[in-house]
């Protein structure tokens, strides 16, 4: 068996697609792409070439439709939940002591107890000015806000600049390790209005709640996030999401029974519980008589 990626421009796995049928081939992958058009020419390929595949290993749940969209059998798709290995994020973490902690937030200039988190590059997609017009919103409703903005790019500049207007406002550059882990328990929710993916694991593992919107222009593994259970996800507008944010952060019960909600989820999204999807998938392959489209 031979498992290979969908994409358009891997031209050379065509031939192993169309024309070796001595191997079972599986296709692992999001299904689309989902910040393409659907109904450009490359999108309606990579339709067309998504049924020839003897099995399918698709990202997450939100990948599952996007297969079986194509025509590919549902009975010949393994979802894997994808997820990198967070075993050493949660190491750092339970590592950070209180006095670790009280010395950082003197270090930045911390001051109050609310503290929300952006941790991610900084790029169009991540919706950067939506975030920071939304911090001020926060910060009017919630006095004791103060904002941490971990990670850099193109939109980088905007974000120095709004900081320097702003006391309560941090930006701290790239953290990564326990410098990473350090900042997370600063936190008591992550702020991202735009684009989600695998950052979504270090919600889970860190007990940080993540706010997002509707946006439409996530990855699949926001189909992790399940909304009001370890997480928020508003409609895409300012107003409901200040709201949620301002909420969650006034009101440390239910941020605690979305920390608890995060905890779980942590347990569930591995990358050993992905490894056994993906072994699963393969053995159901194996055992099953060759598709490549036929039906």
């Amino acid at each position: 068996m031979v498992v290979v990626t969908h994409e358009n421009k891997l031209i050379n796995n065509l031939f192993t697609q169309y024309l070796n049928h001595k191997v079972r081939l599986g296709l692992w992958g999001h299904g689309a792409n989902l910040q393409g058009n659907p109904n450009d020419l490359r999108e309606r390929f990579k339709r067309v070439a998504a049924r020839r595949a003897d099995w399918w290993f698709a990202y997450t749940d939100m990948s599952l439709p996007l297969v079986q969209s194509s025509g590919f059998p549902a009975d010949r798709t393994t979802v894997l939940n994808n997820a990198i290995d967070t075993g050493e994020l949660a190491r750092q973490f339970a590592a950070v002591t209180p006095e670790k902690l009280a010395k950082l937030k003197t270090e930045i200039g911390l001051r109050g107890g609310q503290t929300g988190l952006y941790l991610g590059s900084l790029y169009a997609e991540k919706r950067v000015d939506f975030m920071l017009t939304a911090a001020q919103a926060i910060k009017a409703k919630v006095p004791g806000f103060e904002f941490l903005i971990v990670g850099s790019g193109e939109d980088r500049p905007k974000v120095e600049s709004f900081c320097q207007q702003h006391e309560w406002a941090h930006y701290l550059g790239v953290k990564k390790g326990q410098d990473k882990a350090d900042v997370l328990a600063l936190a008591n929710i992550i702020i991202n209005p735009g684009l989600v993916g695998l950052g979504i694991l270090d919600s889970f593992v860190c007990g940080v709640p993540m706010v997002t919107t509707d946006c439409r222009l996530h990855s699949p593994e926001i189909a992790y996030l399940e909304n009001g259970i370890n997480g928020l996800m508003t409609s895409d507008a300012l107003e409901p999401y200040v709201d949620a944010v301002s909420m969650l952060l006034s009101t440390p019960r239910r941020l605690g029974e979305l920390r608890a909600g995060c905890l779980q989820s942590a347990s569930k999204y591995t990358v050993d519980n992905m490894a056994r999807n993906f072994v699963e998938g393969v053995e159901h392959c194996l055992a099953l008589p060759k598709y490549r489209g036929s039906r």
